[in-house]
């Protein structure tokens, strides 16, 4: 009786279990070392997802995990609007890593997202990635768009490289309203190039600001 009892809960437990898929592992380090990975809690296609969306306002966790430990170093919502399409969430993100950092890109249908984060500690021994602090970047443009009025919607901000160890450029912007100007126009395209010193993580330093034209 005892064996059927132990069989019986084995069983229970394989089926109760039988609905939890893994994390989704997006993207890793580079190789040959592959220090760590970018996962998500849970996609579309996987069973846990259906559960998840029964609760209001929930979303995937993006995680950055250390492979060999397996220990999660960071943990954030998945950064876009998970319902822009019915994609699976690891076709709308990507990571570009650099020494000590990580560019994370999440795009929908209308706008695209960037978080970075840097290390603190070691590859042998990570203690864990803190997210790098930029300042508002629309702020940044508002100030030197001309005779800016609003901008419009559907803004962009993507990777564009790691220049240097501690030095990660991206782009973001959108059109802005402004009032009329001489040439008679109501509109500007205030999409920017940014360059970041992000040795220090909680205070990192504009390098360079530049505006990209049409043929950018």
């Amino acid at each position: 009786m005892k064996r059927y009892f132990s069989f019986l809960i084995a069983l229970l437990v394989a089926l109760s279990s039988a609905g939890l898929a893994e994390p989704v592992v997006v993207a890793a380090s580079p190789t040959p070392e592959c220090h760590f990975e970018i996962v998500l809690s849970t996609d579309k296609d996987q069973p846990d997802y259906e559960k998840l969306e029964m609760k209001e306002d929930s979303v995937p966790k993006v995680w950055i995990r250390h492979r060999r430990s397996g220990k999660v170093l960071a943990a954030v919502d998945f950064p876009a609007d998970v319902n822009s399409d019915l994609q699976p969430l690891r076709n709308h993100i990507h990571a570009d890593w650099s020494e000590s950092a990580v560019a994370i890109c999440a795009s929908e249908r209308h706008y695209s997202h960037l978080l970075v984060f840097a290390l603190v500690g070691s590859y042998a021994e990570p203690e864990r990635f803190v997210k790098v602090e930029f300042p508002e970047i629309g702020a940044l443009i508002k100030t030197i768009v001309p005779k800016f009025k609003e901008f419009r919607s559907r803004w962009h901000t993507d990777f564009q490289g790691w220049p240097a160890r501690n030095l990660i450029m991206f782009s973001s912007g959108t059109s802005a309203m402004t009032l009329e100007r001489t040439n008679g126009e109501i509109e500007f395209r205030a999409v920017y190039s940014f360059t970041f010193d992000i040795a220090d993580p909680s205070a990192p330093i504009l390098r360079r600001m530049e505006h990209m034209d049409d043929r950018d």
